[in-house]
């Protein structure tokens, strides 16, 4: 670990191991790293955006969205344990902040425990929120008009929900060259 307070805590994001105690019920990969988008027409637009593979659990639980700068859509429900293994491969320092979940300090996304560029963060956490739609971003910089951020939808582990679709609305948008 390169940034934040990590030195002065002693902290090591390379050394951070999984817990052998916690079984995930959903585990998936999440990397940040730059891409092109063709937002608007003509030359495509350089964004930093988040991309994700499932490793366990159901692969529709990723929804990436074709077209688009914006992260995937996780769907988890209340009371399962999830793990994400991100990887930072944006020329810059990044960490995610998952907005609104209940989550111990460690996994909140601090910019103490920032990640350097080719460097990894293990995240691992019990969902205890109520379903709803919340978000997850960088927690470093301005990285968020960069395209950093995604959606998480909760759905309540007693009775699942039925959609054949869902919309979710981003009003954040920075083009850059």
């Amino acid at each position: 670990m390169t940034g934040g307070f990590g030195p002065l805590l002693n902290y090591s994001v390379a050394s951070q191991n999984a817990d052998t105690n916690f079984t995930p019920d959903l585990d998936i990969s999440l990397t940040a790293r730059p891409d092109e988008v063709a937002v608007l027409p003509g030359r495509p637009t350089q964004v930093w955006r988040y991309h994700a593979f499932v490793h366990k659990g159901e692969k529709s639980r990723v929804v990436e969205i074709p077209r688009s700068y914006l992260g995937p859509i996780i769907k988890a429900y209340r009371g399962e344990k999830v793990r994400i293994r991100f990887t930072n491969e944006i020329p810059e320092e990044s960490i995610v902040h998952w907005h609104g979940l209940h989550v111990p300090a460690i996994m909140d996304g601090h910019p103490r425990y920032v990640v350097s560029q080719g460097q990894s963060y293990l995240y691992e956490f019990e969902v205890n929120n109520r379903a709803g739609t919340y978000w997850y971003h960088s927690h470093t910089m301005l990285q968020e008009q960069s395209g950093v951020y995604g959606s998480i939808v909760i759905e309540p582990k007693e009775k699942k929900l039925e959609y054949d679709s869902f919309i979710i609305s981003y009003y954040m948008i920075h083009l850059h060259d």
